[in-house]
């Protein structure tokens, strides 16, 4: 894990803000005396499905809301029916509002005004004939407009086929109705349904989806939405604390993400043994970020409790042992204590493979860890030897243009460089450089760097 020293920063103290919503519920609520028993009944219906609803009865207090909206937010934003003209047409380019909801008591009202901006129609597709599709029925003779309405159930997956421009500026989005057997979609399905029941979907386990797909910002806001919700568990809480550490950790914000690691440690020692495995997880956590913050010293000492718990627990040739050991062989490393390193780098290597369950990609990990210290001593053979064979193993389980081969590549004619073989170099350094050009763009360090190295090596040559 390397550290990203250009990542965003962000503060803990933003996890006490008043925001712990995905989205914002704004309403510009001007109402008649008459109308306020509704307003009141209808905010608090609101108010049972999202915390965070913001209520104006000034126009001008509710733009300057609207106006120092973060980048970030995403707001949803309820006007009565006499002030929308106006209202809308002042902030209707700001991208936080992602829709528009005109509150009206008359559902025969005629919004002929609204012509003037850009429609999406969405013409949906329906097989009748499909199984396991969900519920829908024609309510036309119930709705208060002229138009047909279909009512489609909650739930309802609906596959985009195509988007397209219309007449009078307008887009046209086509959407056909799926079933869960539809052959495209049915391995999500499955997945989705493998990893969560009906019991299991809670913000945990939300946050935790978004934080897979890499939606770090708003898996953030689930975890720190559930920490101020009194109906979860401390198990959860230190868990949601725990994803906090990691995500501020992968912003480069380490002292956030030890503060959260450490809330969350502290609350697994409330409930747990203290030689509990999970226990081990929280120190181990705990050293990646003192490792990458540099305090080489309080990560080892981290590793060291993580590695004993785990070992105590588990055994001594299990792969939650092995990446310990990995890990101190990283700080070691860093701290150019090389025979510790390679001390810890092989015992690593030898519990992942014996493991059945070890991944070509632990092993080829462990391999470059191993070659990466042989060059540091000098012992140039060995090097080249087990970058070889990581460089064997992620080309077996890696796409042919991964920029981690292309790191191995690049180790090796660094190597070959150190030893006064210069051509071998350069065909292992411009291999590398094929593959960085093709998965990074031009103004990455990686790509400048193998470019410098490429021009050295060059020049000996002549």
């Amino acid at each position: 894990m390397q550290t990203n020293e250009s990542a965003s920063r962000s503060s803990l103290s933003s996890m006490t803000g008043e925001n712990h919503e995905i989205f914002s519920l704004v309403w510009l609520d001007i109402s008649s005396s008459d109308d306020t028993h509704n307003s009141i009944d209808v905010q608090q219906q609101l108010r049972s499905i999202i915390n965070h609803l913001i209520i104006f009865q000034d126009t001008e207090e509710c733009e300057q809301y609207i106006a120092s909206a973060s980048k970030e937010d995403r707001l949803v934003f309820i006007i009565n029916e006499q002030y929308a003209f106006k209202m809308i047409k002042n902030i209707y380019d700001v991208r936080q509002i992602i829709s528009f909801y005109i509150h009206s008591t008359d559902g025969n009202q005629d919004y002929q005004w609204t012509d003037q901006y850009k429609k999406v129609l969405f013409k949906i597709d329906i097989d009748p004939h499909l199984l396991h599709i969900k519920p829908l029925a024609n309510i036309t003779i119930h709705s208060q407009t002229t138009h047909e309405e279909v009512l489609f159930s909650l739930g309802s997956i609906f596959r985009v086929e195509n988007i397209h421009r219309g007449k009078n500026e307008s887009y046209i989005v086509t959407l056909i109705l799926c079933s869960d057997d539809t052959h495209q979609l049915k391995p999500v399905f499955d997945y989705v349904k493998h990893q969560f029941d009906e019991n299991s979907i809670n913000l945990l386990s939300f946050g935790n989806a978004l934080k897979r797909t890499g939606k770090l910002d708003e898996a953030e806001k689930c975890y720190q939405r559930l920490l101020h919700d009194s109906t979860y568990n401390k198990i959860f809480i230190s868990r949601s604390y725990h994803h906090l550490g990691r995500i501020a950790e992968r912003k480069g914000d380490y002292d956030a993400s030890l503060e959260c690691l450490y809330k969350s440690l502290e609350v697994k020692l409330e409930i747990m043994k203290s030689n509990d495995p999970s226990i081990a997880q929280s120190y181990n956590c705990i050293g990646i970020a003192y490792q990458q913050q540099g305090n080489l010293e309080k990560a080892l000492e981290a590793f060291n409790k993580a590695l004993t718990i785990w070992r105590r627990a588990y055994g001594r040739n299990h792969p939650n042992v092995a990446g310990c050991y990995n890990n101190m062989g990283v700080v070691y490393k860093r701290a150019k204590r090389y025979t510790e390193a390679l001390e810890s780098f092989h015992k690593a290597l030898d519990i992942r493979e014996r493991h059945p369950s070890t991944s070509s990609h632990d092993l080829a990990g462990s391999h470059n860890n191993i070659g990466a210290v042989y060059e540091r001593l000098g012992y140039h053979e060995l090097a080249i030897e087990h970058y070889s064979l990581s460089l064997k193993m992620k080309s077996k389980s890696l796409p042919t243009q991964h920029p981690s081969i292309a790191s191995t590549l690049e180790n090796m004619g660094y190597v070959y460089e150190n030893t006064g073989a210069h051509l071998q170099a350069l065909s292992y350094l411009e291999k590398a450089a094929t593959i960085y050009r093709h998965s990074l763009p031009p103004t990455h360090h990686d790509v400048m760097q193998i470019e410098e190295s490429i021009q050295r090596v060059s020049l000996k040559l002549y």
